[in-house]
C-alpha cells in the first residue's frame, strides 16, 4: 500500500504511542485503546481470559453485519488475531483512519481503518530492556452466596527486548510471557501466551533495502 504523510492524507487521522500503551494495565491491546482517540469506541462485553477483546468502533457502525474495522499491522491487513493479543511493549504507534483517509484501503475499510506499526531496530549499541507488570482484576459485583468466585484475580505480563545494530543492519527481538487468571476458584479458564518478535532490516546496497518480520505467539 506504501506509506503517506499524515499532512497528504483528506480526512481525519488519530494516533497513540506505543509507550502510553504500554502504561495500560490491560492484558488484551484492544482494551488499551479505549479513550485515547478521539471518534474511537471500545466496548468489551465479556471478562472471560482468552475472550476479553473490546468490540472497536470508529465513528460508529457504518455496515450490516460485520461492523468491525480493518486492522493493518505492518502493513499487512487482517492478520490471523488482529489486534487483541499483540504485544503492547512491540508496538511503536497505533494510528486510526477515519473518513477519506481510510480510502485507499477499499471496500473493507467502509468501518475505519487501524494501523499498527511495530518497533525496529536503531543503530547503535545493543540495548537489552526487561519490563514487569503484576495487577489484580475485581469484578464489578461478587454475589454475596458464590463461594466459588474470587475476590481478586491476579495478572502478570513479563517482557525481554533486545534493540540495536549497524548502518547496515538494525534488529529488534522481543519475548513475551502473559498470564491471566480466571474470577473463579481453581479456575480451568485461565490465559497464558508466550510470544515472539524479530524485526530485521538490512541495507544490501545501495539500491536494495531488505526488511524482515517474524512473529510467533
Amino acid at each position: 500500500y506504501g506509506k503517506q504523510k499524515k499532512e497528504t492524507i483528506t480526512g481525519s487521522v488519530a494516533t497513540v504511542k506505543g509507550a502510553d500503551l504500554v502504561k495500560s494495565p490491560a492484558m488484551n491491546l484492544s482494551n488499551s485503546i479505549a479513550g485515547r482517540m478521539s471518534g474511537v469506541i471500545a466496548v468489551n462485553r465479556s471478562g472471560e481470559p482468552g475472550y476479553d477483546g473490546a468490540g472497536i468502533r470508529i465513528r460508529g457502525s457504518n455496515t450490516l453485519g460485520n461492523n468491525d474495522a480493518l486492522i493493518v499491522i505492518d502493513g499487512i491487513p487482517a492478520r490471523a488475531g488482529g489486534i487483541d493479543r499483540l504485544n503492547p511493549n512491540d508496538i511503536e504507534t497505533i494510528s486510526v483512519l477515519k473518513d477519506a483517509s481510510a480510502a485507499i484501503y477499499g471496500a473493507r475499510a467502509a468501518n475505519g481503518v487501524i494501523l499498527v506499526t511495530t518497533k525496529r531496530g536503531k543503530e547503535g549499541k545493543p540495548e537489552l530492556t526487561y519490563q514487569f507488570n503484576q495487577g489484580f482484576a475485581q469484578p464489578t459485583t461478587i454475589p454475596k452466596l458464590s463461594e466459588t468466585l474470587k475476590t481478586w484475580s491476579p495478572q502478570t505480563r513479563h517482557n525481554l527486548q533486545l534493540n540495536g545494530g549497524s548502518e547496515g543492519l538494525r534488529y529488534m527481538a522481543s519475548l513475551g510471557y502473559q498470564n491471566q487468571d480466571a474470577y473463579y476458584k481453581n479456575s480451568a479458564t485461565g490465559f497464558k501466551q508466550y510470544d515472539m518478535r524479530i524485526n530485521l532490516d538490512a541495507k544490501i546496497n545501495e539500491y536494495i533495502d531488505l526488511q524482515i518480520g517474524v512473529l510467533a505467539r
